[in-house]
């Protein structure tokens, strides 16, 4: 009559060892029934390449539309945020100056506005050595800038027609007084900078994109680059830093936020 107590008992013990043992084959990977999400073995990096002097690096955005603040688009790699934090120190405001001098005599710069046209008037020592019909008025600024560089002196302008109610600008950079679209058979240059102390712009010539540094020309691999967009969507347009430009581009239906200078 006691046997029975002690076979059951018996059994009792053996099953609750039994289910102690381990699974044979676990599976291979749980992460989809994890509340973590896979660890990235390596951080992803941008398109990189080196010119020269110059590093470019470019990110295609997500999603960005004419208008949205430099730090809110997107990229396929990360937050922009955090992009541009990588860069930070590089991001001090360009300064222009007022009234540069060319060996001592001062580079001056007029605008003048009749009948719905600008026209730009270049000084240098109070004498007129150059005017430039800038086309109508608009919202787009006809006077880009001015600059000089070693025994150089640039002037920037955007000459606008309206076409069909709609505002057509191209960009011409003269160059002590001549423009680089005649000279070097652009059809458009723009947005040019002192870069790390060297003269830089953009230009596209025979439907092709590219820029200029320190007289070097570079064709880029874009269909082109956003520029002379006003009021909201000028946040499309390039930014310039004493080291560096940043800058939209696209080619094809895809949208890119690209960094291009001397990072040491």
């Amino acid at each position: 009559m006691k046997a029975k107590p002690f076979l059951l008992g018996l059994l009792t013990i053996t099953l609750l060892l039994a289910s102690c043992v381990p699974l044979e084959n676990p599976p291979e990977d749980n992460s989809l029934n994890s509340s973590h999400p896979p660890q990235i073995e390596s951080e992803e990096i941008p398109e990189t390449t080196q010119i020269g002097d110059l590093t470019m690096e470019i990110y295609q955005l997500k999603i960005w539309k004419p208008g949205m603040e430099e730090g809110k688009f997107d990229t396929t790699i990360g937050s922009s945020e955090e992009i541009l934090k990588r860069r930070d120190a590089w991001r001090e405001k360009l300064q222009l100056e007022e009234n540069p001098l060319l060996n001592g005599e001062e580079l001056h710069v007029i605008e003048q506005f009749d009948d719905n046209k600008a026209t730009v008037i270049v000084q240098l020592a109070g004498k007129e050595v150059l005017t430039i019909d800038c086309g109508e008025i608009s919202p787009i600024n006809n006077l880009r800038g001015k600059w000089v560089s070693g025994d150089d002196w640039y002037v920037e302008i955007a000459h606008v027609e309206t076409e069909s109610e709609k505002l057509i600008s191209i960009g011409d950079i003269y160059k002590n007084g001549k423009s680089l679209n005649e000279d070097k058979g652009y059809d458009e240059s723009f947005d040019f900078q002192i870069l790390n102390g060297k003269p830089f712009y953009f230009f596209s010539k025979d439907g092709k994109i590219g820029f200029s540094y320190a007289g070097s020309e570079t064709k880029l691999d874009f269909d082109g680059v956003g520029h002379h967009l006003c009021c909201s969507a000028g946040t499309g347009n390039p930014r310039h830093y004493p080291q560096m430009v940043s800058f939209k581009s696209w080619k094809g239906d895809d949208r890119f936020y690209v960094e291009l200078g001397v990072f040491d």
